[in-house]
C-alpha cells in the first residue's frame, strides 16, 4: 500500500468522523427544535381553548341581551296597544261630549229665539 492510499483512507476516515459528529449535533438541535415546536403547539392549543371559551361566553351574553331587547320590545308593543285603545276611548268620549254640547247649544239657540217678553205679556194679561 502506498502512502497516498493510506493518506486518502485517513482523510476519508477523518471526514466520516466529522460527518458523524455533525450529524449528532444536528440531531441534538433537531430534538431541541422539536421540543420547542411541541411547547408552542401546547400553548397554542391552550390559547385556542381559552379563546373558544371566551367566544362562547360572549355569545351567551349577546344572546341574553337579544332576548332582553326582544322582551322589552314586546312590552313596548303591549303598552302602545293600550295607549292606542285609551286614545280611541278618549276620542269617542270627546266626540260624544261635543255632540252633547252641540245639542245644548242648539237648545240655547232655540230658547234665545223665544219671545220671552210676549210670554210674560200673555201671562200678565197685557
Amino acid at each position: 500500500m502506498c502512502i497516498r492510499d493510506r493518506y486518502q483512507r485517513r482523510v476519508h476516515g477523518d471526514n466520516l468522523k466529522k460527518d458523524v459528529e455533525m450529524l449528532k449535533q444536528l440531531t441534538s438541535e433537531l430534538k431541541k427544535v422539536t421540543e420547542t415546536i411541541q411547547g408552542v403547539n401546547a400553548k397554542l392549543e391552550t390559547s385556542l381553548g381559552e379563546l373558544d371559551a371566551g367566544l362562547q361566553r360572549a355569545k351567551t351574553a349577546v344572546d341574553e341581551q337579544i332576548s332582553g331587547v326582544s322582551r322589552a320590545l314586546d312590552r313596548c308593543k303591549t303598552n302602545m296597544n293600550q295607549v292606542n285603545t285609551a286614545v280611541k276611548t278618549v276620542g269617542s268620549t270627546v266626540n260624544k261630549a261635543i255632540e252633547e254640547v252641540n245639542k245644548l247649544a242648539q237648545g240655547v239657540d232655540d230658547i234665545s229665539k223665544v219671545d220671552v217678553g210676549g210670554i210674560i205679556d200673555d201671562i200678565l194679561g197685557d
